[in-house]
C-alpha cells in the first residue's frame, strides 16, 4: 500500500474525493479511528491516504494540522473569503454582508466582496453605491456572471488561493463559478416569485479547481450565521475602521456604545465611519450578550 498526501475536495455520505500530490483524484473512506475522532474531517483538509491497486478505494489515515477552519459550512485551510451579494434580485442585504465579513475577520480569513448581477445595478443604484462607500476597507468587485463582464480583476484575486464563497441563495454564486470555470456547469437556481429570495441549488461543500490555479469552495446558500462564539471584547477587531478609530479612545476597555469622549462615536458623527456599519456593530454586541446570557 502506497501512502500519499492530498487535499479533500468533496465529501458525501462517508466517501471523500482526495486530490493527491500528483494531481490524480482518489475516492477514500476514513480509517476507523478517524470516524470516532472529535475533530472529524472537512473539505479542504490536507490528509495522508493509503492507496492500493489502481481503481481501488483509498483510506484516509491522518488529518494534517489545519491553519484555520470554518465550522458552518465545514471548511478547512481557507486562504480568503469572497462575500457574494447581488446588485438586485435579490437586493443586497447589508446586515448579512457585515455578518459574513465579521466572521471572516474573526477566523483571520482575509475577505473581499463581489457584487454580482451588475447588469441590474440600475435597479438598486443608490443602495449599491452606498454599500460600496461603506466598505472601503475591503476589495470590492462588481461583475455580471450572466454577461461574463468584470471578471478579470476577480480572477487575479482568486488565482492560487483557496477561496470560500459565502452569500445568500439567489445572488448567483453557482453562476459565478460557471463563468470562472468554463468546464464546470453547476445547477443555477432562480428567485422564488412568492418568497422573493433564492432557491438553494448547492447541497454540499466542494472545492472546484480554477483554470489558472487555486480553488473556489462552492458552499450551500445560507442566510443565518452565528456570531455567538466571538468574545465581546474582540468584536471591534472584526470591524477594521472601528478598531482603527478605537486607538484614540481615552481609556482601555471602551465598548464604543455609551462612553463619553469615545473616538469611535466621534468618527461616526463626523461621517468617517458608516452609520450603517456602526449600527450593525452595536446590534452584534447585543446579540452576543443576549445569546451568552441565555
Amino acid at each position: 500500500m502506497k501512502q500519499h498526501t492530498g487535499r479533500i475536495v468533496t465529501g458525501v455520505g462517508g466517501f471523500y474525493d482526495v486530490v493527491l500530490d500528483d494531481g490524480s483524484k482518489l475516492q477514500c473512506k476514513l480509517r476507523g479511528r478517524l470516524r470516532l475522532s472529535r475533530q472529524g474531517v472537512a473539505v479542504g483538509d490536507w490528509v495522508k491516504v493509503t492507496a492500493g491497486s489502481p481503481g481501488e478505494q483509498g483510506q484516509i489515515e491522518e488529518v494534517l494540522p489545519r491553519k484555520n477552519a470554518v465550522p458552518r459550512p465545514a471548511l478547512a485551510n481557507v486562504d480568503q473569503m469572497l462575500a457574494v451579494m447581488a446588485c438586485a434580485s435579490p437586493p443586497p442585504n447589508a446586515l448579512l454582508l457585515d455578518r459574513i465579513l465579521v466572521l471572516a475577520e474573526h477566523h483571520r480569513i482575509p475577505p473581499a466582496i463581489c457584487f454580482n448581477k451588475e447588469d441590474l445595478a440600475l435597479d438598486a443604484q443608490k443602495e449599491w453605491e452606498r454599500l460600496q462607500d461603506d466598505l472601503l476597507f475591503y476589495p470590492v468587485f462588481a461583475v455580471s456572471a450572466l454577461e461574463k463582464s468584470g471578471l478579470d480583476e476577480l480572477k487575479m484575486w482568486l488565482q492560487g488561493n483557496v477561496t470560500a464563497l459565502a452569500g445568500p441563495s439567489g445572488v448567483g454564486k453557482s453562476a459565478l463559478i460557471n463563468a470562472l470555470c468554463p468546464d464546470v456547469q453547476l445547477e443555477v437556481g432562480g428567485i422564488s416569485p412568492k418568497l422573493k429570495r433564492g432557491r438553494h441549488t448547492t447541497r454540499q461543500v466542494s472545492l472546484i479547481a480554477l483554470p489558472n490555479g487555486g480553488f473556489v469552495a462552492d458552499t450551500p446558500g445560507f442566510s443565518q450565521l452565528s456570531i455567538a462564539d466571538i468574545p465581546l471584547d474582540e468584536l471591534c477587531f472584526c470591524f477594521p475602521e472601528i478598531h482603527e478609530a478605537s486607538q484614540n479612545c481615552p481609556f482601555r476597555g471602551c465598548t464604543h456604545t455609551n462612553e463619553a469622549n469615545c473616538a469611535v462615536k466621534k468618527a461616526v458623527d463626523e461621517g468617517r465611519i458608516s452609520l450603517s456599519r456602526y449600527r450593525h456593530y452595536t446590534a452584534f454586541r447585543e446579540e452576543i450578550q443576549r445569546t451568552n446570557r441565555y
